[in-house]
């Protein structure tokens, strides 16, 4: 038997990569257009389109409450059994992520116009309508795809199929790529025509999701005449921390942009878009390990397993050490380089602003990423509230304020100086709650979970083994079996077990 900790480990290295592709499923084709815009369509091109950006934010802020809703249940489910249960909820939330991307495409179609006008694309700032309206109309139209998309990846993950979620990002990106750079140098269809191409790519990648249900051996398949459509309620109310996450995300973005337009120019939003932009690329990795977070803690809660709880912690915050601390030290480094690949050059105020911004934000993404997986963490074991008070405190309420104040008082570089300080912020918050909850200082990690007393499961009521082969994988069931006599457990009781996420296996 493996030690819990490396079990734990493997585990959480088994869906880290996953997770962060997960990340930058609605991102990927921002990210690509905003490369593409900032080097052949110039910064007025560029101004617009991260004026327009937040509000597409907010629309993956429903993706994403509909796909960790769905996650956190689902592992909560799975980890104590409830396999029908957890198809049903599947289905549902499948219906949900439909017909609620139909009714955004249409909003959204409608209303492009005003919606430029409302984020600032009016007044001195006028010639930046026409472009973000464009581009709004052109995403509307790619919003279903990115909505079931989103909630795909999750599912292909506990059904065994996570080489399906890097293929159908593979071809999302290339699609996109390749219609960009049509529009750059070919087709005169200007910010309209990136976003219709983004639109595209994530149909690519939904018909590459959709491919998994051909597949006989899987868990999850649409079943949506037995629907627990009774619980999507609260499977939105479970997801609703990750629609703080990003909504707090967009008000924080169109309040910078309002600040930076105020205190300096265009140029200054441009700037923000190009650090927007890093921010979904280099901090997908410490979003990627809360999602990790977020499915793991969901599936060992559902187990009553305390000392994998505080494993899991563990693991992400080795992750942050090995992984996001060496990427935050690149960006800092080369922050010009990245910056350039958005054809600052041309424009050397831009490219001041936008390399303070990025190395102001490398120094706050390893704090960022711990407070991403406290966020995460109490989400999956449903400390609701918490998730929502930390989340609204780090990505909304301590960056703007600390950027207001600091901006009007020695300029752009106290925006940029507002993102890691705010990240202190928000960890001291978190220190305080701990501190609060346990009533003693919180000097390690298992001071952190946020536990009722008394919720562990017995160790003498635990089985626990890690499985990597078919094999294994016989010879542990007679195991179980025999775990469940000793123990009294009646043929029929569902048993779960993890084989590092290769399989999951009932015993009947």
């Amino acid at each position: 038997m493996k030690k819990k900790g490396n079990l734990v480990d493997n585990l959480f290295n088994g869906t880290l990569w996953v997770m962060v592709m997960s990340a930058m499923v609605a991102l990927i084709g921002m990210l690509v257009d905003g490369l593409v815009i900032g080097n052949f369509l110039g910064v007025d091109a560029m101004a617009a389109y991260g004026l327009a950006s937040p509000i597409f934010v907010v629309i993956a802020a429903i993706g994403g409450v509909i796909s960790s809703g769905l996650q956190t249940v689902c592992a909560k489910l799975l980890g104590g059994g409830k396999v029908e249960e957890a198809k049903r909820s599947f289905s549902a939330m499948l219906i949900t992520g439909i017909l609620s991307g139909v009714f955004f495409m249409v909003v959204l179609m409608v209303f492009s116009g005003s919606l430029a006008t409302a984020l600032g694309a009016s007044g001195d700032s006028a010639q930046l309508f026409e472009p973000t309206r464009n581009y709004l109309f052109g995403l509307s139209l790619g919003i279903p795809g990115m909505l079931v998309t989103m909630l795909m990846s999750p599912i292909m993950q506990f059904d065994n199929d996570r080489g399906r979620v890097m293929k159908s990002y593979i071809w999302m990106t290339l699609v996109n790529i390749s219609g960009d750079l049509l529009v750059a140098f070919v087709l005169p269809w200007g910010m309209l025509g990136m976003a219709l191409f983004t639109s595209i790519s994530y149909y690519v990648a939904l018909i590459v999701f959709i491919l998994h249900f051909f597949k006989k051996d899987i868990m999850f398949r649409p079943d949506f005449r037995h629907a627990d459509m009774k619980g999507v309620p609260a499977m939105f109310a479970i997801g609703a921390p990750t629609a703080v996450f990003r909504v707090s995300n967009t008000l924080r973005t169109m309040t910078l942009n309002r600040l930076l337009l105020f205190l300096a120019s265009s140029s200054a939003v441009a700037a923000l878009s190009i650090q927007s932009n890093m921010v979904s690329l280099f901090g997908s990795v410490g979003t990627g390990i809360g999602f990790a977070t977020l499915m793991l803690a969901g599936l060992f809660y559902g187990e009553e397993d305390t000392t994998a709880l505080n494993d899991l912690i563990k693991a992400g915050l080795k992750k942050i050490l090995l992984i996001v601390l060496p990427i935050a030290a690149v960006l800092f480094i080369f922050a010009p380089f990245f910056v350039k690949l958005y054809g600052a050059d041309s424009a050397p105020d831009v490219l001041t602003m936008a390399t303070h911004a990025l190395r102001f934000y490398a120094i706050s993404l390893p704090l960022y990423s711990i407070n991403i997986i406290v966020m995460n963490y109490l989400q999956g074991t449903q400390k609701l509230k918490l998730s929502n008070i930390v989340s609204f405190l780090d990505n909304f309420f301590f960056v703007v304020v600390i950027a207001v104040l600091l901006g009007n008082l020695i300029g752009t570089d106290g925006v940029w100086m507002a993102f890691p300080l705010g990240e202190v912020c928000t960890l001291i918050v978190v220190f305080i709650l701990a501190y609060a909850h346990e009533r003693k200082a919180p000097l390690k990690t298992e001071n952190y979970l946020f536990i009722e007393a008394n919720f562990d499961v017995p160790s003498e009521r635990k089985f626990e083994r890690s499985i990597a082969t078919n094999d294994q994988v016989m010879a542990a069931s007679r195991q179980v079996m025999d775990f469940c006599r000793d123990k009294g457990i009646k043929k029929g009781s569902p048993i779960l077990f993890l084989s590092m996420w290769r399989r999951w296996v009932k015993i009947l």
